[in-house]
């Protein structure tokens, strides 16, 4: 398994999800004392990695709304799903584990012996019946098979595949709140670009210290966010760190990296907001609030979300992204030459909280 990160995308859902905990009256206090702003004014982000990270939104939206289908059009290929009925012999006799009903294949998947899901490929159509003459191989871990020649009668029941939608306004309309792709396109351009002027404005900010109390919370909500669900299936903090392949020591890194990382975007933000006086409407809330709540299925009213959150919180949250799509149209957006397929977009070190401690 992959090691716990500190994930600190600022695109929308992460963004004002995330922002609901550890906002509101807190940061209610002289921040330059904590943290000396950099030149916002000045901000400049690469069009490349505005059109890579589009890509990979559109890329993500496509591969979490493919479907499994029917495939009768055309016969077996690599990646296809295929139930089949298989029965194999040795010397003419069925051997144990040998045979199978039913059973959901895919192809590419290497779970039978080589040459066994090769030999399905280009079948299923008008063959449904496939004789494959192979050989187990001489380190197979059942011994007494290994290096045997072994034949299988393989009747494929069914083909199915995954099926990518075509990227289109019908699609954008199905699956976002945005009903054209140029309106979607639009959109998530804007909360890329702040995303990537935030990040740039996170390196070029200095947090000269922490606040202690907001900075304990960030901590908590690391904690708390990335252990508890394990913790009501019983598991201990200790527990979870090892299935993960972490010391508690990396455990503990990681809580300080995400607190102070957060910390420091907060003061930021609540920065911006205090000197260009970026202010909330109440219609603005409103739909940010409607938002909020299509994001997340917990909360099927504004009144529920607000039962939950205090306003101060929700109003936050909004504003956190009003204060980045603002950041972001400020930037100046060099045109490079390098290509958009490559790879270059920053990662959660790109905004590090410079060196501060805690006051």
């Amino acid at each position: 398994m992959k090691k716990i990160k500190i994930f600190c995308s600022i695109l929308l859902a992460a963004l004002m999800l995330s922002a609901l905990v550890g906002c509101g009256k807190s940061y209610d206090f002289d921040l330059t004392e904590y943290l000396t702003i950099g030149d916002y004014n000045n901000l400049k982000i690469k069009q490349s990695d505005i059109d890579e990270k589009l890509k990979s939104t559109i890329d993500s939206l496509k591969e979490q709304s493919k479907e499994t289908k029917d495939i009768t059009d055309r016969p077996i290929k690599e990646g296809d799903i295929v139930n089949i009925n298989y029965v194999g012999t040795i010397d003419g006799d069925e051997f144990e584990g040998g045979s199978g009903e039913g059973y959901d294949l895919t192809i590419g998947s290497n779970k039978f012996i080589e040459g066994f899901e090769a030999g399905l490929i280009g079948h299923g159509q008008t063959d449904k019946t496939v004789t494959l003459n192979l050989k187990f191989p001489s380190n197979y871990d059942k011994t007494e098979y290994a290096g045997k020649d072994v034949t299988f009668k393989v009747t494929i029941n069914s083909i199915k595949a995954d099926v990518t939608p075509e990227y289109n306004d019908e699609f954008i309309a199905a699956k976002t709140d945005y009903s054209t792709v140029e309106e979607y396109e639009e959109e998530t351009t804007a909360s890329i670009k702040g995303s990537l002027a935030l990040e740039a404005l996170m390196e070029a900010s200095v947090a000269k210290k922490f606040p202690k109390d907001e900075l304990k919370q960030e901590y908590k909500n690391y904690i708390n966010n990335s252990f508890s669900s394990y913790q009501s299936q019983g598991m201990s903090i200790a527990d979870v760190a090892k299935q993960y392949g972490m010391t508690m020591d990396q455990v503990y890194k990681n809580a300080a990296d995400y607190a102070a990382y957060n910390v420091k975007l907060r003061m930021i933000q609540y920065t911006l907001i205090r000197n260009e006086n970026i202010t909330l409407s109440d219609d603005e809330y409103t739909k940010g609030a409607e938002k909020i709540i299509k994001l997340n299925s917990s909360y099927d009213s504004v009144d529920a979300l607000e039962d939950a959150f205090s306003k101060d919180e929700i109003k936050d949250s909004i504003l956190f992204e009003k204060v980045n799509k603002w950041l972001g149209e400020k930037a100046t957006v060099i045109n490079d030459a390098k290509n958009s397929g490559s790879t270059n977009s920053g990662s959660a070190n790109s905004g590090k909280a410079n060196s501060g401690t805690a006051d």
